[in-house]
């Protein structure tokens, strides 16, 4: 009796906020952002199928409907990150990167590790430390962009620090995972401090899937 007092409360509730909401900002807003919702949940609970296809259809909705709201959003998110990246250490010594579409695979073949910024609108961005070649006892990598799924591998004995953002999507740290919205992940191996080798990532994008195991 209590389970369905509270859903029937809950149901209500929803309900009054979809009304209140839609009027100030527009249903199909507030319906895509309801769908984007529920699909970073799915998606957080492990069932990813369902999540991505729920977040598709909601920014789907949104972008078909709201073009210019969409399009001032992102505008608005990326000069974020460019102002972000302005105030991080970024010198001679970097290499930039930067393309509509980038996709970066360096997990076969032996690759050379440098202090690196990689921007993109949508990238595919595949990693394996364990190949590289490192001139540097500390090496600092920048990701930045709309949409960006990034996969890395590091050894264990190489200190890692991680400063991610993510307005819609997942991070995942061998099993230590986050998912939603607005989504702020930092983190530090145990043995950063002490390691001979150091490496910073400092991730952002609007939307990602960020899977970094350490090895």
């Amino acid at each position: 009796m209590k389970d369905r007092n509270r859903n029937t409360a809950l149901v209500l509730i929803f309900a009054g906020l979809f009304l209140l909401l839609g009027n100030i900002f527009g249903f199909l807003i507030v319906a895509s952002l309801i769908l984007i919702w529920f699909g970073v949940d799915r998606i957080r609970i492990g069932e990813k199928n369902k999540g991505y296809l729920l977040l598709v259809i909601g920014v789907i909705i949104l972008i078909s409907n709201h073009m210019m709201f969409v399009v001032g959003l992102v505008l608005i998110i990326f000069g974020y990150f460019y102002m972000k990246s302005d105030k991080q250490k970024v010198d001679e010594t970097f290499i930039e990167k930067q393309n509509l579409v980038q996709s970066v695979k360096w997990n076969k073949n032996q690759w050379t590790l440098k202090n690196m910024m990689i921007r993109s609108i949508v990238g595919e961005i595949h990693m394996d430390v364990s190949h590289a070649l490192i001139d540097e006892r500390e090496t600092t990598i920048i990701l930045q962009g709309v949409v960006g799924d990034i996969d890395i591998i590091v050894p264990d004995h190489i200190g890692v620090t991680i400063d991610a953002t993510l307005i819609v999507g997942e991070i995942g740290v061998n099993w230590e995972k986050e998912a939603g919205m607005m989504n702020k992940f930092t983190w530090a191996s145990p043995n950063y401090a002490s390691s001979d080798i150091k490496l910073n990532f400092m991730i952002s994008y609007i939307v990602g899937d960020i899977d970094i195991k350490i090895i």
